[in-house]
């Protein structure tokens, strides 16, 4: 499991039940680092033997009303390139062993989002093109997209956007936010080191 922003392991509800590891992968002022993407899978199949799954969920988000080149381009690198970053090193090691699947988190505003989201838009895009190459391959690459979910950067979008977040939050389609499977409301969030 590859991500670029593990905020609470306990809410990686799947990590203990597929008895795997998440790897995670460091950027650093949003620059992703390669190194850390091939150390991470490396990490993986020296473990486990073969890398037979991966999940890339790389996000952030910056006020698009405050938007810069430079803050255009930040975003790109976490949210697209850190997710291309991921893939060519699991992609390495998925076409030596012959198989392989990789999920690629966008989200709902990869497929109806305004254009500060193009970023999960290419997502969906890398991740469709990429699947069609490499299915003959006996490799599977899918994406997800998910509506908002309760997460460290939505919680500061909803205690500094309050109006706007009242808004998106009627725009989901289960009419609330998502919250992770072990999120314990009563608990306050915490960062935990990998």
């Amino acid at each position: 499991m590859s991500t670029w922003n593990i905020d609470e392991l306990d809410n990686i509800a799947t990590a203990d039940e597929l008895q795997v590891a998440p790897r995670r992968s460091d950027t650093h002022d949003g620059r992703i680092s390669a190194g850390g993407v091939e150390a991470a899978v490396q990490s993986a199949v020296a473990e486990y033997g073969r890398l037979g799954m991966a999940f890339n969920n790389a996000g952030i988000q910056l006020d698009p009303s405050d938007e810069t080149a430079e803050n255009f381009d930040r975003v790109n690198a976490v949210n697209l390139r850190g997710v291309w970053a991921s893939m060519k090193h699991e992609l390495r090691q998925m076409r030596e062993q012959g198989s392989g699947a990789i999920v690629n988190c966008s989200s709902l505003g990869g497929i109806v989002g305004p254009p500060e989201h193009a970023a999960k838009h290419g997502v969906i895009d890398l991740t469709r093109s990429t699947a069609v190459e490499y299915s003959p391959r006996g490799i599977r690459i899918n994406a997800v997209c998910p509506g908002v979910i309760e997460t460290l950067m939505v919680a500061d979008m909803v205690q500094n956007q309050a109006e706007a977040m009242a808004g998106i939050t009627k725009e989901q389609p289960i009419g609330r936010l998502g919250t992770p499977p072990r999120r314990r409301l009563h608990r306050p969030l915490r960062q935990v080191p990998l």
